[in-house]
């Protein structure tokens, strides 16, 4: 016997497309199927939860965001004329885009001669399989030996960017890239 998930009574069976034979799931698959759903939902709702935390979490310790970062190295490479550039001309260019805060230029933990915002930088590299890094969402592309190229549709969402008033620092950055390109 089928039984609805919101009342716990017993389903009516509906057919699914008309002419076909209405489908019944007996009170112990419907609790499972109900259960597995439920649980996948709360599975998918954590991990977009956490990840959220985890990539916000850098504002609250004073940080630029690695989105902040993604989004002045995406600004830069939009302005150049080929689109790309290594990791090197990056980070010596990040600076004059994005204003860094003090915590931004702390010692890196884990890479004695890098600031954190140089980590971030990397990150977009050694991270690009990770959901919401810009390489794995396509809006840069990783060329290969450190090197990072903007995509058609990192061009879109620059454009987008761009063209909104509130984001952050690219109402003074805009000039800065068009000088470092």
């Amino acid at each position: 016997m089928a039984i609805e998930r919101a009342t716990g009574k017993p389903a009516k069976a509906k057919p699914r497309r008309s002419g076909q034979a209405p489908v019944t799931v007996d009170a112990a698959s419907a609790a499972m199927i109900a259960g597995a759903s439920d649980l996948f939902a709360s599975k998918i709702e954590l991990d977009e939860q956490a990840y959220e935390l985890r990539r916000n979490r850098d504002t609250l310790a004073g940080r630029s965001t690695e989105k902040a970062i993604a989004d002045a190295v995406l600004l830069y490479l939009g302005r150049k004329s080929d689109g790309q550039a290594h990791i090197v001309e990056i980070k010596e260019v990040l600076p004059n885009i994005l204003p860094l805060t003090s915590a931004d230029l702390e010692q890196s933990a884990t890479r004695e001669s890098e600031s954190l915002w140089e980590q971030q930088v990397r990150n977009l590299i050694s991270h690009r399989q990770t959901p919401g890094n810009y390489i794995k969402d396509g809006l840069l592309r990783y060329v290969g030996s450190g090197t990072l190229k903007v995509t058609d549709a990192g061009k879109q969402r620059l454009a987008q960017m761009e063209n909104r008033e509130d984001f952050g620092f690219l109402g003074d950055a805009r000039a800065l890239a068009r000088d470092s390109g």
